[in-house]
């Protein structure tokens, strides 16, 4: 990209109003209808609106189906305020996988990428040592990047969690601190729950006796009245492992099915362990089986996909009994639709009710990198900073853009002008997808909103009721643990094994059988494979934490 001429003011911009309490302390007045103004401090490198049209060229994600970044409100609206120019490099989500080490090592690479959670640490690390990835730190200051700098002065453990292990920073967050912290959830079909087991509270935890009464009485006494044998006692997706999201009640913390923590590692106090070793693994398992050897898991828990199971779970005819979901939206048939209602985890006798707290997972580490091809880093990371001021942050978190779903009024709070409607042909044209949105949402930005999205209204009430079964002692790892690129690429060969075999056993186990003839070698087997590396290793980063 060509340096462009910029204006060099005695204003600081790119520093947008934040109007809240709890805001850095760098933050300055911001017009109330754009997010976007002009800081009264000393000469700053950047003044906005420029007077040359600027242009980058930003890789990132198109979800398949959805439209170009290039057709986003949200973008054209900064173009508009800024005079900078994007061109947007895009990859289809669903061929990421397969392209992302050729996107990401291209000879001819664009001037950033943001990929929000779609890169890990260790490639971030790697790419950065190598220098395709350029060191940030020293462009983050209240001259540059007045939010973010601002935000990481408030907490700096948000800096050391950026921050490689080499010491540098080679990309910036996207974090959600007004997050949910429950992930999904159980839900029971409180009407079947009604007709074969009267006397059954389902605000209290079920004994695995008790459950298993309930899932046979949805099999086999036809409670959704159509004459069919179409009942499903229990399902789950993600090929069986959501399985274990119920395995904190077996007194293990399987991470494996948690958004960001599939290692299968987890802490237990100050103690790194690995599930899939654990008696209480063998115990958890063995009780699955028994279920699905009485018909009344889903035989297509381990096969199906998303979309089969999210059609189960909004078929008319309402034939699944017992479900996890991450909110009402994914059952209702209707606004008004009561059929499902959340239900605490199950009292194993093993351990207390538990449920695992996913509370870290919504700090995305490598959001936003800059590549070597940048050249004029000051300015593109001056307009990414943009994104970090608090009502463009809401707007982002919750896909509500200015004028159309929200405003901001003169006294800093935020009213809501319509609820979001996906089934509006151009609702999703307003915002970037997931993996193109950079934000800072902190719950001071988020209480000033009049009205709360329907996901914030159905999640914080169920996770304040799900919070009663966290764990004082389970826990996932903290995203802080960061591994040098030499220990990643080793974990990464460990996992390619382990992660295969754990899976395969699991599955095989639930389905037919088997684990207790077999558990002695299966636990050596991991050892040998290199488990007990993986535990010594995160032991080690977690200690020096």
């Amino acid at each position: 990209m060509k340096r462009i001429q910029r204006i060099i003011a005695a204003l600081l911009c790119c520093c947008l109003l934040f109007g809240c309490s709890g805001a850095p302390a760098s933050s300055v007045a911001a017009d109330s209808s754009s997010g976007t103004a002009q800081a009264e401090t000393e000469a700053g490198p950047v003044s906005f609106p420029l007077s040359e049209t600027a242009e980058f060229n930003i890789g990132t994600i198109v979800m398949d189906g959805a439209p170009s970044n290039a057709e986003c409100k949200f973008w054209l609206k900064r173009e508009k305020e800024t005079n900078v120019h994007v061109e947007w490099e895009e990859t289809l989500f669903s061929a990421w996988t397969t392209k992302k080490a050729a996107v990401l090592s291209a000879g001819d690479l664009p001037d950033a990428f943001i990929l929000r959670g779609l890169v890990t640490d260790e490639e971030v690390a790697s790419y950065g040592a190598a220098g395709t990835f350029i060191k940030l730190q020293d462009y983050i200051t209240p001259e540059i990047m007045p939010n973010l700098a601002g935000y990481l002065e408030e907490h700096p453990d948000w800096k050391t969690a950026i921050t490689a292990p080499d010491g540098n920073i080679y990309s910036l967050p996207s974090i959600d601190a007004t997050a949910y912290t429950a992930d999904s959830i159980p839900y029971v079909n409180k009407d079947w729950a009604a007709q074969v087991m009267q006397d059954l509270d389902l605000t209290q935890p079920m004994d695995l006796e008790t459950f298993e009464a309930l899932l046979t009485a949805f099999k086999n006494s036809d409670p959704n009245g159509n004459g069919k044998a179409d009942e499903i006692p229990w399902s789950v997706g993600g090929n069986g492992v959501d399985f274990l999201r119920w395995s904190g009640s077996f007194g293990i913390f399987d991470s494996y099915s948690a958004p960001n923590n599939t290692s299968h590692l987890y802490l237990d106090g100050d103690t790194v362990k690995y599930a899939p070793m654990q008696e209480g693994y063998k115990e958890f398992v063995k009780w699955l089986n028994g279920l699905w050897s009485k018909g009344l898991i889903d035989v297509e828990a381990f096969t199906q996909d998303s979309a089969t199971l999210s059609a189960k779970q909004i078929d008319p005819e309402r034939i699944l009994g017992y479900m996890y979901c991450w909110r009402n939206s994914a059952w209702a048939l209707s606004d008004d639709d009561d059929t499902y209602v959340v239900t605490p985890p199950l009292d194993t006798g093993i351990s207390d009710p538990t449920w695992i707290n996913v509370s870290d997972v919504t700090f995305n580490r490598g959001t936003v990198m800059l590549t070597s091809e940048c050249e004029d880093p000051e300015l593109l990371l001056s307009w990414i900073d943009l994104c970090y001021e608090p009502y463009n942050s809401l707007q982002l978190n919750t896909a509500q853009f200015d004028g159309e779903h929200i405003k901001k009024n003169d006294d800093g709070t935020f009213t809501q002008l319509r609820a979001i409607d996906w089934n509006l042909p151009d609702e999703s044209t307003f915002m970037p997808n997931n993996y193109a949105k950079i934000y800072i949402l902190t719950p001071e930005t988020f209480a000033k909103q009049d009205v709360k999205p329907p996901v914030y209204i159905q999640k914080h009430p169920i996770d304040e009721m799900m919070s009663e079964y966290y764990s004082d002692t389970l826990s996932l790892l903290p995203t802080s643990i960061w591994l040098t690129e030499e220990d990643g690429k080793q974990v990464a060969i460990y996992r390619t094994d382990l992660d295969a075999y754990i899976l395969d056993c699991f599955a095989r186990w639930v389905t037919t059988g088997g684990i207790d003839e077999e558990w002695d070698a299966y636990v050596t087997k991991l050892s040998e494979m290199g488990a007990d590396d993986l535990v010594n290793l995160y032991q080690s980063y977690y200690d020096a934490l």
